[in-house]
């Protein structure tokens, strides 16, 4: 008799159940708007770039110039790292101001410029040189006659030598009293004004009958026909963010 056969032993499986796919919740998108890159390497041209421009009515020069006035204040901004200076020291975003006239069908620009002086420029090359950089101020109040009087002060000084020792005593001034500067901050800081007086005068005070720079020419043109602006300053103190403060934006030359 033939022994029984041994059954072939099943292979044990064990039964996975089929995971079912987890259902992700969709994303939310940030509804907030993509905010421009701010971060250039040239510091030169973040100051210059339209990104950091402040909001205000950009407008074409052929619409810009009929809206202008006898009078109107031109605050520049700053193209070069002269100009990022002055804006630096002077807590504010305009490194030069000038003034608008008109005279004839032409409008001109009146200022005091570095390297050049005093000159009378037609606006209209100035802003293809420069676009955007240039706001429209308008002081409250400033009509008739005292506009024309203004305004003829300011060509007259067409020639004049910029004020650079003018210039280079404000820099001293404020390099002195800054809290972060050269190691001979202190030494200067420590002059007194009795002790010595001529030093003094020729480090903080600039003799008054020298060459003026950009905004102390505007300055002492609106005090020359009766607008009294910041009495309480010297002229060679009050810097073009002073000026604009006062002022009534107007809009952006293109």
């Amino acid at each position: 008799m033939a022994p029984p056969m041994d059954k072939p032993k099943q292979a044990k499986t064990r039964s996975t159940p089929r995971r079912t796919p987890r259902k992700v919740a969709p994303r939310k998108r940030a509804a907030a708007r993509k905010q421009p890159a701010t971060a250039v390497s040239d510091p030169v041209a973040a100051a210059c770039s339209p990104a950091v421009l402040s909001d205000g009515l950009l407008l074409e020069y052929a619409e810009a110039r009929l809206r202008i006035e006898e009078g109107d204040l031109l605050l520049w901004r700053p193209c070069n790292l002269f100009g990022l200076l002055i804006a630096r020291y002077t807590d504010g975003e305009y490194s030069h101001i000038g003034s608008a006239s008109w005279c004839g069908n032409v409008l001109e620009s009146h200022d005091m410029l570095q390297w050049r002086g005093g000159q009378t420029t037609n606006l209209s090359a100035l802003v293809r040189q420069y676009p955007r950089q240039c706001d429209v101020y308008r002081l409250p109040g400033f009509v008739g006659e005292p506009r024309h009087g203004f305004s003829q002060l300011q060509r007259r000084r067409a020639g004049e030598p910029y004020g650079w020792r003018r210039l280079a005593a404000i820099g001293l001034r404020v390099a002195t009293h800054d809290t972060i500067r050269m190691p001979w901050r202190k030494a200067l800081c420590e002059i007194d004004q009795a002790e010595n007086p001529e030093l003094w005068e020729r480090l903080y005070r600039p003799p008054v009958n020298e060459s003026v720079f950009c905004s102390e020419g505007v300055i002492s043109d609106l005090r020359a026909v009766g607008i009294a602006l910041l009495p309480f300053m010297a002229a060679w103190e009050v810097s073009p963010n002073a000026i604009a403060a006062l002022a009534e934006y107007q809009f952006t030359l293109k």
